[in-house]
């Protein structure tokens, strides 16, 4: 396959005469310096010599993971396009699965970032910064500056996943600069959100395989994401899928910002992502996967998010009518789950003794109940710098349920409005990018990213997808491709290069 790198044109100063241009020399894209190669072969050597030790098997894997670690370097492009199909889909599995220690997403972001952002930087220098690069490194970084003020403050001690809550935003401002560098092509900003749909297939087909073959696929992926939802007593009675995600509100992110991407694009007329049965297929899986997860929230969310989208393209009435289509085939075919689901939600818990008699659904009673009881109480005195990585005295249920919440004990009140700003600021971004969009396929990506930021702070309100796996990866996944989109200073007569 062949991408191109695009060349810059060059001015002449008044007065000087033109010299006649140099040949341009046929990039292959494969050159790396000495320091760095021998670096990278080092590494790579090491990791072999441990794999070897640890047995035959992951001797092997470490061999095949060397030469791609290699390979990947060289062609950066390739690593991009990977790092988006692979990244999102792997985010939610355990640390330790399957290389010891770490976790897949996190060490594809870190070297993507080393190659794009370090090692191939002079040819990537990636757009200008602006606003949303600002706030995107305030609040990636934020959570790390509270934390370490937070800890001074209340003396607490850190654990491994303090450590993971203060570090973990920071790999979401990596993938998102990395790609806005890397994807420096439009026939590359292409293939990114081909490859980020498709590899969303099989992650719906495992969601509805749990549904039709039952427990053995569950077991396979509980061994591979770590999750103990399934077998917590009393945590939940009705079956509702996970997929590749440690709990079905990740799966549900996860596909939300899929259906929005693959509509937007559907709704803008685009055939150079996918063709209409392609989007076809995503939307017809990633939606039977979106009921099974049985999350109203993310299917509220998709329901708004989609009629945005309508309205931006001024299809509202159609998207309307198939959104009614959609919704009554669901009901039909998941009748029995969604149905154990709605009675589920007025039955009486130790927790919600007053189910049966209140209007709202047991589930939000007692996020209500959580908020106001522990967590609100807990933030009094530390409302200016949060809680920190840890957990605050006098809490008994270790989960906010809400994303604000969440930011909130990281950060207090000036880490939350960084956060409301990057959404704001995002969202005018996009809005401004779909007026001026010179292709389908990136006004239908700006498109999406508008809708997503409107529909974001809502579904956060009742659980904390901006901190968990599924839903923020494939977001700033989105944002670093229109971001790349963005760079004008390249000019598009091309200079070939393979990969």
């Amino acid at each position: 396959m062949t991408l191109t790198y695009p060349t810059q044109t060059v001015r002449p100063e008044p007065g000087r005469p033109i010299s006649p241009a140099p040949v341009p020399r046929r990039s292959t894209n494969t050159e790396l310096r000495l320091p760095w190669l021998v670096t990278l072969s080092t590494v790579a050597i090491l990791a072999v010599g441990v794999g070897v030790g640890l047995g035959p098997l992951f001797g092997a894997a470490a061999l095949v993971g060397a030469a791609a670690m290699i390979y990947l370097a060289r062609h950066p492009i390739t690593l991009c396009l990977v790092a988006v199909a692979v990244v999102p889909v792997t985010s939610g599995l355990a640390r330790g699965f399957p290389i010891p220690g770490f976790r897949v997403s996190e060490l594809l972001i870190a070297f993507g970032a080393v190659v794009v952002l370090l090692i191939q930087a002079p040819r990537m220098p990636g757009p200008r910064w602006t606003a949303v690069d600002r706030l995107a490194l305030l609040y990636c970084f934020g959570a790390l500056t509270f934390g370490v003020v937070d800890l001074m403050i209340h003396q607490v001690t850190l654990d491994s996943e303090g450590i993971q809550a203060m570090v973990g935003p920071i790999q979401f401002f990596l993938i998102y600069r990395t790609l806005a560098a890397g994807l420096i092509t439009h026939r590359a900003r292409v293939l990114a959100l081909r490859w980020l749909l498709i590899a969303s297939v099989p992650v719906s087909l495992l969601a509805i395989a749990q549904q039709a073959v039952g427990q053995r696929v569950t077991d396979l992926l509980v061994s591979a994401t770590g999750t103990t939802v399934f077998n917590t007593p009393g945590f939940d009675p009705v079956f509702r899928a996970t997929s590749v995600f440690p709990i079905w509100h990740a799966l549900g992110g996860y596909l939300l910002v899929i259906v929005l991407l693959s509509v937007g694009l559907l709704l803008v007329q685009d055939r150079e992502v996918l063709p209409i049965w392609g989007h076809a297929v995503v939307l017809v899986l990633g939606g039977a996967a979106m009921v099974l997860a049985l999350t109203s929230t993310v299917v509220m969310g998709a329901v708004l998010g989609v009629a945005i989208l309508g309205w931006r393209t001024g299809r509202l009435r159609q998207v309307l009518t198939w959104m009614a289509i959609s919704a009554g085939t669901a009901v039909v075919v998941f009748y029995p789950l969604i149905a154990s689901r709605v009675a589920e939600q007025s039955l009486a818990t130790d927790q919600t003794p007053g189910d049966g008699t209140s209007l709202l659904p047991q589930t939000l009673q007692y996020r209500l109940g959580v908020w106001t009881d522990q967590y609100l109480p807990a933030l009094n005195g530390s409302w200016l710098t949060g809680y920190g990585p840890a957990q605050p005295p006098g809490i008994d249920w270790h989960h906010t349920e809400s994303g604000f919440i969440t930011i909130l004990l990281r950060g207090g009140l000036p880490y939350l409005m960084i956060t409301v700003a990057l959404i704001v600021v995002v969202a005018a971004y996009s809005l401004s990018r779909a007026r001026t969009a010179s292709t389908a396929a990136e006004r239908g990506l700006a498109s999406t990213i508008l809708a997503l930021a409107v529909v974001f702070p809502l579904i956060n309100f009742f659980f904390p997808y901006i901190t968990a796996s599924g839903l923020p990866q494939p977001m700033w996944v989105l944002w670093g491709v229109l971001a790349a989109s963005g760079a004008r200073k390249f000019q598009r007569q091309p200079s070939e290069s393979t990969w």
